[in-house]
Order: C-alpha cells, then sequence, then structure tokens
C-alpha cells in the first residue's frame, strides 16, 4: 500500500477542548459549581449523545451534547437549574475562541503516531490509544477522531 501522502485530523473537541475558566465562570452564572476535573470529561460524555444522524437537527442535537455535558458535571435534575446553566453554557460555547486549550498530551499522541502506519480500520480505542487521548465509560470519539487518508495511488 502507497504511503499517504497527507492525514487530515478533525481537531476541534478532540485535540482542542473548552478552556476550564471560561466553562467555569458560565457554570458559576448559571448558579452551579462543578470542578475543573469534571469538565474534560464531560465534554467527552457530552459528545456522546450528539446524535450523528445524516438529516441532523442543529438545535436538538446541541441540547443533547449540553444535556449531556451538565449531567456529567453533576447538575441535579432541578429543571429551573438546568436551563440556567444550558442557557449560561450555550452562549459560551457559540464563541470559538472557546476552543482553544490543548488537551493535555494531544500533541505527544501526534508525534507518536506519525511513527506508525496509518491505521485505517482500527476501533476506536486503538485510535485514541494511539493519539493518547481518553475514552471515558460511555462516550466514543465517534466520527471526529478518525482520520482520512489521500492515498499517493489516486
Amino acid at each position: 500500500m502507497p504511503r499517504p501522502e497527507a492525514v487530515l485530523l478533525d481537531v476541534g473537541g478532540v485535540f482542542l477542548v473548552p478552556e476550564h475558566d471560561r466553562i467555569l465562570d458560565a457554570f458559576a452564572r448559571g448558579g452551579f459549581t462543578p470542578t475543573v476535573e469534571m469538565l474534560d470529561r464531560a465534554h467527552y460524555l457530552g459528545a456522546s449523545q450528539f446524535p450523528m444522524d445524516d438529516d441532523l437537527d442543529w438545535p436538538s442535537a446541541w441540547r443533547q451534547y449540553l444535556d449531556g455535558y451538565i449531567t456529567a458535571c453533576g447538575v441535579p435534575d432541578d429543571e429551573a437549574l438546568r436551563e440556567e446553566v444550558h442557557l449560561h453554557l450555550d452562549s459560551e460555547f457559540a464563541d470559538a475562541a472557546l476552543w482553544l486549550r490543548e488537551f493535555p498530551g494531544a500533541r505527544d499522541g501526534i508525534r507518536a503516531r506519525r511513527h506508525r502506519s496509518v491505521g485505517a480500520g482500527e476501533s476506536e480505542q486503538e485510535q485514541a490509544d494511539a493519539l493518547h487521548l481518553p475514552i471515558v465509560a460511555g462516550a466514543r470519539l465517534r466520527a471526529s477522531c478518525n482520520y482520512r487518508m489521500k492515498s499517493t495511488s489516486n
């Protein structure tokens, strides 16, 4: 098999994740305070709730992500509190500049990956292990961590 010319990685939400301080501030404005240690795990658990349908209804899909996110952060099943937290998080997440924090170990994972053959057909766990990314219980990397190859033979 010819060596690929390029491997494209979708980094948003996988290698670059939301900045903790801004998320904690949004939670505080909503009346709840999770621990900083919960946030990365919550992102991946929220992402596991995001539907991957071809006819994606964005507002509904985003709501499912945020529901998973705030649940993973421990927001209780209090409708008024959850709505208030949703309101502030949704506003904060709307800013693309929020997604600038490099996931710890991501750069090293990409460098390590460079020395392996491209693993088309690898399981999500094998991909995550190769890139030093977590897969938390109940969450999957899904399509965002899958990479595409452009072969010189095409």
